[in-house]
Protein backbone atom coordinates (compact mmCIF):
# COMPACT_ATOMS: atom_id res chain seq x y z
CA UNK A 1 0.00 0.00 0.00
CA UNK A 2 1.16 3.59 -0.53
CA UNK A 3 3.05 4.84 2.52
CA UNK A 4 2.60 8.59 1.99
CA UNK A 5 -0.08 8.94 4.68
CA UNK A 6 1.94 7.00 7.25
CA UNK A 7 5.14 8.88 6.40
CA UNK A 8 3.28 12.17 6.78
CA UNK A 9 2.09 11.18 10.25
CA UNK A 10 5.57 10.08 11.28
CA UNK A 11 7.08 13.34 10.00
CA UNK A 12 4.57 15.27 12.14
CA UNK A 13 5.66 13.27 15.20
CA UNK A 14 9.37 13.83 14.53
CA UNK A 15 8.87 17.56 13.93
CA UNK A 16 6.88 17.81 17.19
CA UNK A 17 9.76 16.12 19.03
CA UNK A 18 12.22 18.62 17.52
CA UNK A 19 10.03 21.58 18.49
CA UNK A 20 9.52 20.44 22.08
CA UNK A 21 12.82 18.84 23.02
CA UNK A 22 15.60 16.64 21.66
CA UNK A 23 15.20 13.27 19.95
CA UNK A 24 17.70 10.46 20.58
CA UNK A 25 17.34 7.48 18.26
CA UNK A 26 18.97 4.06 18.01
CA UNK A 27 19.40 4.12 14.23
CA UNK A 28 22.25 5.32 11.99
CA UNK A 29 21.68 8.89 10.74
CA UNK A 30 24.97 10.29 9.43
CA UNK A 31 26.14 7.40 7.23
CA UNK A 32 29.54 9.00 6.47
CA UNK A 33 29.36 8.23 2.73
CA UNK A 34 28.35 4.58 3.08
CA UNK A 35 28.26 2.58 0.87
CA UNK A 36 30.48 4.66 -1.43
CA UNK A 37 33.80 4.32 0.39
CA UNK A 38 36.96 4.93 -1.66
CA UNK A 39 40.35 3.35 -0.92
CA UNK A 40 38.94 0.85 1.59
CA UNK A 41 41.56 -1.37 3.21
CA UNK A 42 39.25 -3.85 4.96
CA UNK A 43 35.97 -5.29 3.76
CA UNK A 44 34.10 -4.00 6.84
CA UNK A 45 34.78 -0.43 5.68
CA UNK A 46 32.37 -1.02 2.78
CA UNK A 47 29.46 -1.78 5.09
CA UNK A 48 30.31 -0.22 8.47
CA UNK A 49 31.31 3.19 9.69
CA UNK A 50 34.36 3.28 11.99
CA UNK A 51 32.03 3.77 14.98
CA UNK A 52 30.06 0.64 14.03
CA UNK A 53 33.22 -1.46 13.80
CA UNK A 54 34.61 -0.02 17.04
CA UNK A 55 31.50 -0.84 19.08
CA UNK A 56 30.41 -4.05 17.28
CA UNK A 57 27.25 -2.50 15.89
CA UNK A 58 25.28 -3.92 12.99
CA UNK A 59 26.17 -2.59 9.51
CA UNK A 60 23.68 0.14 8.53
CA UNK A 61 22.75 -1.43 5.18
CA UNK A 62 24.05 -4.99 5.10
CA UNK A 63 21.81 -6.39 7.84
CA UNK A 64 18.22 -6.48 9.03
CA UNK A 65 18.42 -2.90 10.33
CA UNK A 66 18.82 -1.71 6.72
CA UNK A 67 15.06 -1.32 6.31
CA UNK A 68 14.90 0.91 9.39
CA UNK A 69 17.88 2.96 8.22
CA UNK A 70 16.38 3.79 4.82
CA UNK A 71 12.93 4.42 6.33
CA UNK A 72 14.38 6.86 8.86
CA UNK A 73 16.56 8.48 6.18
CA UNK A 74 13.44 9.14 4.11
CA UNK A 75 11.64 10.76 7.04
CA UNK A 76 14.74 12.75 7.98
CA UNK A 77 15.14 14.10 4.44
CA UNK A 78 11.56 15.43 4.55
CA UNK A 79 12.25 17.07 7.93
CA UNK A 80 15.40 18.65 6.49
CA UNK A 81 13.38 20.14 3.64
CA UNK A 82 10.75 21.52 6.05
CA UNK A 83 12.73 22.81 9.05
CA UNK A 84 16.39 22.28 8.15
CA UNK A 85 18.96 19.67 9.12
CA UNK A 86 18.36 18.74 12.77
CA UNK A 87 21.11 16.11 13.04
CA UNK A 88 23.43 17.07 15.89
CA UNK A 89 21.21 19.93 17.03
CA UNK A 90 17.78 18.41 17.79
CA UNK A 91 18.11 14.81 16.53
CA UNK A 92 20.94 12.63 17.82
CA UNK A 93 22.09 9.04 17.28
CA UNK A 94 23.01 6.76 20.14
CA UNK A 95 23.67 3.06 20.65
CA UNK A 96 22.37 1.59 23.93
CA UNK A 97 24.61 -1.51 23.87
CA UNK A 98 27.74 0.64 23.51
CA UNK A 99 26.58 2.94 26.32
CA UNK A 100 26.10 -0.08 28.59
CA UNK A 101 29.66 -1.19 27.86
CA UNK A 102 31.05 2.27 28.62
CA UNK A 103 29.45 2.33 32.08
CA UNK A 104 30.50 -1.24 32.90
CA UNK A 105 27.20 -3.08 32.49
CA UNK A 106 26.91 -6.39 30.65
CA UNK A 107 25.63 -5.62 27.15
CA UNK A 108 25.52 -9.16 25.75
CA UNK A 109 22.60 -11.52 25.28
CA UNK A 110 19.86 -9.40 26.82
CA UNK A 111 17.71 -9.26 23.70
CA UNK A 112 14.31 -10.98 23.38
CA UNK A 113 13.71 -10.82 27.13
CA UNK A 114 11.20 -9.29 29.56
CA UNK A 115 11.42 -7.98 33.11
CA UNK A 116 8.87 -6.62 35.57
CA UNK A 117 9.17 -4.29 38.56
CA UNK A 118 7.53 -5.93 41.56
CA UNK A 119 8.06 -5.43 45.29
CA UNK A 120 10.69 -2.74 44.62
CA UNK A 121 12.91 -4.93 42.46
CA UNK A 122 13.28 -6.07 38.86
CA UNK A 123 12.31 -9.67 38.20
CA UNK A 124 12.47 -11.88 35.13
CA UNK A 125 15.46 -12.17 32.80
CA UNK A 126 18.56 -11.93 35.01
CA UNK A 127 20.72 -9.98 32.54
CA UNK A 128 18.04 -7.45 31.62
CA UNK A 129 17.10 -7.02 35.29
CA UNK A 130 20.75 -6.34 36.14
CA UNK A 131 20.89 -3.68 33.41
CA UNK A 132 17.77 -1.93 34.71
CA UNK A 133 19.11 -2.11 38.25
CA UNK A 134 22.52 -0.80 37.20
CA UNK A 135 20.95 2.13 35.38
CA UNK A 136 19.02 3.11 38.51
CA UNK A 137 15.63 2.43 36.92
CA UNK A 138 12.65 2.08 39.27
CA UNK A 139 8.91 2.50 38.93
CA UNK A 140 6.17 3.79 41.21
CA UNK A 141 3.92 0.89 40.22
CA UNK A 142 4.15 -2.58 38.74
CA UNK A 143 5.48 -2.37 35.20
CA UNK A 144 6.69 -4.85 32.58
CA UNK A 145 9.33 -3.95 30.00
CA UNK A 146 10.97 -5.82 27.15
CA UNK A 147 14.49 -5.30 25.83
CA UNK A 148 13.35 -2.81 23.17
CA UNK A 149 11.66 -0.68 25.82
CA UNK A 150 14.80 -0.74 27.97
CA UNK A 151 16.81 0.36 24.90
CA UNK A 152 14.31 3.18 24.34
CA UNK A 153 14.69 4.19 27.99
CA UNK A 154 18.49 4.30 27.55
CA UNK A 155 18.02 6.54 24.49
CA UNK A 156 15.81 8.87 26.53
CA UNK A 157 18.27 8.83 29.44
CA UNK A 158 21.10 9.82 27.07
CA UNK A 159 19.09 12.90 26.12
CA UNK A 160 18.72 14.24 29.68
CA UNK A 161 22.15 13.58 31.15
CA UNK A 162 24.68 16.35 31.71
CA UNK A 163 27.43 16.77 29.13
CA UNK A 164 30.02 15.51 31.65
CA UNK A 165 28.27 12.12 31.59
CA UNK A 166 28.40 11.83 27.79
CA UNK A 167 30.96 10.49 25.31
CA UNK A 168 30.90 12.60 22.14
CA UNK A 169 32.85 14.77 19.70
CA UNK A 170 36.67 14.60 19.99
CA UNK A 171 36.62 12.33 23.03
CA UNK A 172 34.42 9.88 21.14
CA UNK A 173 36.75 10.05 18.12
CA UNK A 174 39.72 9.09 20.31
CA UNK A 175 37.70 6.19 21.75
CA UNK A 176 36.79 4.96 18.25
CA UNK A 177 40.45 5.07 17.19
CA UNK A 178 41.56 3.21 20.31
CA UNK A 179 38.93 0.46 19.91
CA UNK A 180 39.80 -0.12 16.23
CA UNK A 181 43.55 -0.18 16.84
CA UNK A 182 42.99 -2.67 19.65
CA UNK A 183 41.35 -4.98 17.12
CA UNK A 184 43.61 -4.64 14.07
CA UNK A 185 46.61 -2.50 14.99
CA UNK A 186 47.47 1.03 13.90
CA UNK A 187 48.65 0.37 10.34
CA UNK A 188 47.41 1.24 7.76
CA UNK A 189 45.15 3.60 9.70
CA UNK A 190 47.76 6.14 10.75
CA UNK A 191 46.24 8.90 8.61
CA UNK A 192 42.62 7.81 8.83
CA UNK A 193 39.97 10.23 10.06
CA UNK A 194 38.19 8.68 13.04
CA UNK A 195 35.71 11.52 13.37
CA UNK A 196 32.43 10.16 14.78
CA UNK A 197 29.18 10.52 12.83
CA UNK A 198 27.49 13.88 13.27
CA UNK A 199 25.22 13.87 16.33
CA UNK A 200 26.53 10.53 17.70
CA UNK A 201 26.45 10.40 21.52
CA UNK A 202 27.02 7.67 24.13
CA UNK A 203 26.70 7.53 27.91
CA UNK A 204 30.09 7.23 29.64
CA UNK A 205 29.04 7.61 33.29
CA UNK A 206 25.92 7.87 35.45
CA UNK A 207 24.99 10.19 38.30
CA UNK A 208 23.86 8.45 41.47
CA UNK A 209 20.13 8.96 41.07
CA UNK A 210 17.01 6.86 40.74
CA UNK A 211 15.15 7.17 37.46
CA UNK A 212 11.43 6.51 37.60
CA UNK A 213 10.03 4.86 34.48
CA UNK A 214 6.44 5.25 33.33
CA UNK A 215 4.81 3.43 30.46
CA UNK A 216 2.09 4.82 28.21
CA UNK A 217 0.46 2.97 25.35
CA UNK A 218 -0.17 5.07 22.23
CA UNK A 219 -2.72 3.35 20.03
CA UNK A 220 -2.26 5.59 16.98
CA UNK A 221 -0.01 8.23 15.43
CA UNK A 222 -2.56 10.86 16.50
CA UNK A 223 -2.50 9.61 20.08
CA UNK A 224 1.30 9.66 20.10
CA UNK A 225 1.41 13.19 18.70
CA UNK A 226 -1.00 14.40 21.40
CA UNK A 227 1.23 12.87 24.10
CA UNK A 228 4.31 14.61 22.70
CA UNK A 229 2.59 17.99 22.47
CA UNK A 230 1.22 17.58 26.00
Amino acid sequence: MPISEIIGQEVDIFKACCRNSFLFVDVPIDLQNLPFIKNAVYSWQLSKRPVDYAFNALPPFADRIGATVVRFSNINSIINDDIGNQCGTRIFETYPAASLKQIGLNNSNYKNSIISFEDNEWKGDIKLAAIAQGLGFVSNKQISLNDDEIDASICALTGVLSSINLLKDNELGIKIKTEIETKIGSNPFENTNFEPPKGYVLIKSLPEVEITLKKKVCTSHKNMLQEILR
